[in-house]
């Protein structure tokens, strides 16, 4: 602080004065750290030594060449020990990428920052006007700067420029060349600003920065270029680190000036920079390691080494696998024996391509031949066997797919294309895909694939074209062999024959049963089945265009095949044979014809059938019915069902059913001139029931009736009364009839009068209206002529009251004799009786009933019955 308050008392003239008395002194704002010069670098001796021993070997041993020098620091590169072979190979690979057919030589290593600075030649062999714009390019790259696109950050951190030089003479082994006719000495060193931004750096104090040299060197010119410089950037004293701190580098150029002189100039420059440049004024510049003067050619620089023919050829070879040591050799070795004698070829470069290694060699003649050796280039890269069958093993083809042909001013290129199948496979029964490589890359505008089916000479070759080296292959047969080829064609329509073939099988089609179930319905004779074409194990819809079944009886080779004929997969198999078993088999037709037979079979089983096949009415109220079964002994029960045709379906109270262990049965009861409706069921010994197939009518015989009186059935004992929700009161007792034991039951009942008991119970019917009594007689009616039947019965006391409904209950109604079912459907609801005068006395005789349904049936055996005189015909209702 004092310091500056110091300064800041002093005129200008004072501090002029005080700068030349003390060089040392300055009233310049301290540094914010103090430099230090970076530790030496170690030599990389072994990248030297290959390369001088490489171009010992050449003929073209000292020919100058354009090199650059610079140096990159790797800031992931923690030590000299981390740059193993590994990463160097990694590095120049890097390199190569940015400039390729250049040579790069890493010289020496050292810390710098907190990594390692790597100073590394670049060499560009060849014609050398070519190799000076080369090595200007990228120059040009380098300087830009953003490195870290180029190397892989992952692996060797952040990378900057630190020293980049102007392009110079040099020989295969990076030996700066110096003397030659055309070229002249140059000073190369560059300068950073530690103190100042680069926007601090303007052209009026670049200007003096320039100044400042020539003062130093009188005479000399001097130019430069400029590049950013950043990194970790570690002090002293406290001055901590600034990261990523942008410095502006002068690469500078000194010529015009004794080589000597420019030496002296260069390690003042190194190593008291604040002499040239005064710190107060410029603050602090510093160089690195790298300096040096070198030889630049002049305009119009002409190499003794141009007059001679050269021939760099570039080539891939074909393959994944490592390009080590041995196969560089065995390459050198095979293109050595296929060029004329008296020529010396080298390898430019290696660099991993799509399906390859491209290799770029030089081959220098010993005088001039630029007319035989173009020719020769011309036949030599055409071929696809240019350094012999298999020069570098099996399934490692080599193409050589450019050649440049040089002598002096004169230069001419050949190129060729070629093409080589890499892969050919299926990818289902007809398709399949095939893939293709150019050499070089995108070196034909159009591809066409040829596929031939092998062992089929009458089979068309399938054509397939694509505008990308790779095209999918259809319409091909199910598991066929095949020969894929292909041939490139070029922009102007030439065709190139590819370098191979190779042969693949489409994936076989298996057609196999899926299902096959017979119909489970009565009367079912058909069956249901399903195929589907199988690719691989997976279903292929679109494999199978047509499908054939076939269906035969096991066991019997006479019985007829049951086919059909599907394009979906599913048909239907018809006019099989009951309860037979039968095996199913299919084949499948593909769109191109080809029959394949199916994989497997499947068994399935018709149902049995069971049908009415007779039907017999004996009387008026019995029948019988039989039926068949199909196959014989197929059903254990059957279970019989007659309906009368204008009533309800079965099963219900109108149906009558009976079950039988034999194919058989006879029924009983019917009703007379009554069409009944016969069907059949099959019981299986599983206990499963299959309707029948067809039924049958029966129709019993009319019965013609007397006209006599109404016989009422004789009593049975009464069935126990169904349960009902709340019990009726009983009904009262009836007295005991006057009639004797052995007389017959009276033709007509009275009104009064109980009716017989019947298998179920009667409900209650509303009491009649009680008739008016006789007028009592003063004497005995006179005897009759003939005896009469019975004797009148005493009159009946009157009738007790109605008791409560009971629950409605379809009664059976006794006909001829038996209980039948009076009513086609439903119950009886209503009988209907009159009055008739028998010996004094009204008694009661049905008329005929109604049912539920509304259906009317006439009593015929009260048709000769005469009401009493007086006409009264009443309605008592029965039942509901």
């Amino acid at each position: 602080m004092l310091k500056s308050r110091a300064c800041a008392a002093l005129t200008a003239p004072m501090l002029l004065l005080l700068s030349i008395l003390l060089p040392g002194a300055s009233c310049a704002p301290p540094a914010p750290w103090i430099w230090k010069a970076p530790a030496p670098v170690t030599p990389l001796a072994e990248e030297r030594t290959a390369a001088a021993a490489v171009e010992a070997a050449v003929s073209t041993a000292g020919c100058p060449y354009a090199a650059l020098f610079f140096a990159t620091t790797l800031l992931g590169i923690r030590s000299k020990a981390a740059f193993t072979p590994v990463v160097q190979l990694a590095y120049k690979q890097s390199l190569q990428r940015v400039a390729p057919g250049a040579t790069f030589i890493p010289l020496a290593i050292g810390p710098q920052d907190t990594g390692q600075v790597v100073q590394t030649m670049a060499i560009f062999p060849g014609r050398f006007s070519p190799s000076l714009d080369a090595a200007q390019a990228l120059a040009a790259k380098l300087r830009a700067g953003n490195l870290n696109t180029v190397f892989d950050e992952r692996r060797f951190g952040r990378t900057h420029v630190e020293v980049l030089s102007q392009p110079f003479l040099a020989d295969g082994s990076g030996k700066v060349l110096s003397g030659l006719p055309g070229s002249q000495p140059a000073g190369m060193i560059t300068v950073v600003w530690y103190d100042k931004a680069p926007a601090q750096v303007t052209p009026a104090l670049r200007a003096e920065y320039v100044a400042a040299i020539k003062a130093l060197v009188p005479g000399a010119a001097v130019a430069y270029a400029t590049h950013t410089v950043d990194g970790d950037w570690s002090g002293e004293a406290g001055g901590g680190s600034h990261y990523a701190a942008l410095k502006l580098a002068m690469d500078t150029v000194i010529t015009q000036a004794d080589p000597t002189k420019l030496a002296a100039a260069l390690e003042t420059i190194r190593k008291q920079p604040g002499q040239v440049w005064p710190v107060w004024k410029f603050g602090q510049l510093h160089s690195s390691d790298g300096y040096g003067v070198r030889w630049l050619p002049r305009p119009g620089f002409a190499s003794p080494c141009d007059v001679r023919t050269t021939l760099q050829l570039s080539g891939v070879v074909a393959g994944s696998f490592a390009f080590d040591a041995k196969a560089r050799a065995t390459y050198l070795s095979a293109l050595r024996a296929t060029l004329p004698d008296g020529t010396n070829t080298t390898l430019v470069s290696l660099t991993r391509v799509p399906h390859g290694w491209q290799v770029v060699t030089n081959t220098i003649y010993p005088d001039d031949q630029q007319a035989s050796t173009l020719a020769f280039a011309r036949k030599l890269l055409p071929s696809k066997d240019p350094l012999g069958r298999a020069a570098m093993g099996l399934n490692r083809p080599v193409f050589l797919t450019e050649a440049t042909v040089t002598t002096g001013n004169r230069s001419a290129k050949v190129f060729a294309n070629h093409v080589m199948l890499l892969d050919a496979h299926n990818t289902g029964a007809t398709t399949g895909r095939a893939t293709a490589a150019d050499f070089p890359d995108k070196g034909f505008a159009q591809y066409e694939f040829q596929v031939r089916q092998v062992g089929c000479p009458s089979c068309p070759a399938r054509v397939f074209r694509s505008n990308t080296p790779g095209a999918d292959l259809s319409g091909l047969s199910s598991g066929a062999l095949y020969n894929v080829t292909v041939v490139g064609i070029t922009t102007n329509k030439a065709r190139v024959a590819g370098y191979n073939w190779i042969a693949f099988r489409t994936q076989a089609v298996l057609v196999r049963l899926v299902r096959a179930a017979a119909a489970t319905a009565a009367c079912g004779n058909t069956a249901l089945v399903t195929a589907g074409g199988f690719v691989g194990g997976v279903a292929s819809p679109g494999a199978i265009f047509k499908y054939k079944f076939a269906a035969r009886v096991i066991s019997c080779s006479s019985c007829p095949v049951a086919r059909a004929e599907s394009l979906n997969g599913t048909a239907t198999l018809a006019s099989l044979q009951f309860g037979a078993q039968y095996n199913t088999t299919v084949e499948g037709t593909t769109k191109a014809g080809k029959v394949i037979p199916g994989s497997n079979w499947l068994l399935f089983k018709t149902v049995p059938a069971v049908r009415v096949s007779s039907t017999r009415a004996l009387t008026s109220t019995r029948g019988t019915a039989s039926a068949s079964q199909t196959p014989a002994g197929a059903f254990a029960r059957f279970r019989w069902f007659l309906r009368n045709v204008t009533g309800c379906a079965c099963p219900s109270a109108c149906c009558i059913a009976a079950e039988t262990t034999r194919p058989s049965a006879s029924f009983l009861k019917l009703r007379p001139n009554t069409t009944y409706a016969v069907t059949v069921t099959g019981v299986d010994s599983s206990g499963k029931a299959w309707p029948g197939c067809a039924g049958m009518t029966l129709k019993t015989i009319a019965e013609s009736f007397a006209a006599t009186p109404p016989v009422l059935p004789p009593p049975r004992p009464p069935s126990p009364p169904l349960p009902e929700p709340s019990s009726p009161p009983p009904t009262p007792p009836l007295p005991p009839s006057p009639l004797p034991p052995n007389a017959s039951p009276p033709p007509l009942v009275l009104l009064d009068k109980a009716p017989p008991p019947s298998p179920m119970p009667l409900p209650p019917s509303p009491p009649a209206p009680s008739p008016s009594p006789p007028p009592p007689s003063p004497s005995p009616p006179p005897p009759s002529p003939s005896p009469p039947l019975q004797a009148p019965p005493p009159p009946l006391p009157s009738p007790p009251p109605p008791s409560p409904a009971p629950s409605p209950l379809p009664p059976p109604v006794f006909e001829n004799g038996g209980p039948t079912p009076a009513c086609t459907c439903g119950w009886v609801a209503r009988f209907d009786v009159g009055f008739v005068s028998v010996g004094g006395a009204d008694l009661v005789s049905t008329l005929g009933y109604t049912c539920s349904s509304g259906e009317t049936h006439p009593d015929p055996a009260a048709a000769s019955i005469n009401l009493s005189k007086n006409d009264t015909t009443v309605a008592v209702g029965a039942g509901r």
